[in-house]
């Protein structure tokens, strides 16, 4: 979200930089994505020395075929940031249909003590081992009145801080199961990250498509093709039976995987 409102500018071939807001930048980009599902997010590289990225990988969010630049910055904001958080609850949730998701109805639910309304589901709220702090910024990233949005210099700030300063022992509950607590710790993060991305199965190349790579509110492409001259993308995989999966599927079937079968995920 901070590179959609703040670009890097640097062009073809510039080394990556972390997302940043700098005092005295331009004013931000009302870029949105507009398809923040499953199918749309890969997983990167784990960064030598990145203190964000110790142990999972970068998330991407790739096709901007339904990208748009909005009115306003605030209303790109929001739509953006209702989506980021929508597929953290998704993955929260896994196991669950994806009709489950559709037409989400309105939550009320207590943040920082002020009772606000939000279209983060119940199941999600109300479940007993949610971390209580992401469950507070989901909800609010999802709420029905805007006051009650966080900006993003807030998040930004408060995911850094959290990331730099959090230890095994804010996240255990003594409350949960001795399974749920040592699902915390790093080797088992690890060992998780490197079966279900790292190390997983190839799988193959989307259905057949032929569609304009252009967009002319964009510029360039995520392909690298200049707007101006548009180009055809076709992709034709191999055959294969059964319906293809993406790796971020993969990933979320191995957690739910993982949770009904606590006794054979770890030594």
């Amino acid at each position: 979200m901070v590179a959609m409102a703040y670009p890097p500018f640097g062009g073809p071939g510039a080394p990556l930089t972390r997302e940043t807001i700098v005092d005295g930048a331009p004013p931000p980009y009302p870029l949105t994505q507009n398809s923040s599902h499953s199918n749309n997010f890969v997983f990167g590289d784990i960064p030598p020395g990145d203190f964000e990225h110790k142990l999972v990988p970068i998330m991407k969010l790739i096709d901007f075929g339904r990208g748009r630049l909005e009115a306003n910055y605030e209303d790109a904001h929001i739509v953006n940031i209702w989506g980021a958080a929508y597929v953290l609850m998704r993955l929260a949730l896994v196991g669950r249909p994806n009709d489950y998701f559709r037409d989400l109805p309105t939550s009320y639910y207590v943040a920082h003590g002020e009772l606000i309304e939000t279209q983060a589901c119940d199941a999600f709220l109300k479940t007993f081992n949610m971390d209580h702090l992401l469950r507070d910024i989901i909800a609010r990233c999802m709420a029905r009145d805007r006051k009650d949005i966080p900006s993003l210099n807030m998040l930004l700030n408060l995911c850094e801080h959290v990331v730099d300063t959090r230890t095994l022992e804010d996240f255990d509950n003594a409350a949960l199961s001795e399974e749920d607590r040592r699902d915390e710790t790093d080797e088992v993060i690890d060992d998780l990250i490197k079966r279900s991305i790292l190390d997983a199965d190839i799988v193959d190349a989307p259905l057949e498509i032929e569609r304009l790579t252009a967009n002319t509110q964009m510029g360039t492409t995520m392909l690298g093709l200049m707007a101006s001259h548009p180009t055809r993308l076709s992709v034709r995989p191999p055959e294969t039976e059964g319906p293809n999966q993406t790796l971020f599927e993969g990933f979320a079937q191995t957690l739910e995987g993982i949770r009904n079968n606590r006794d054979n995920d770890v030594d």
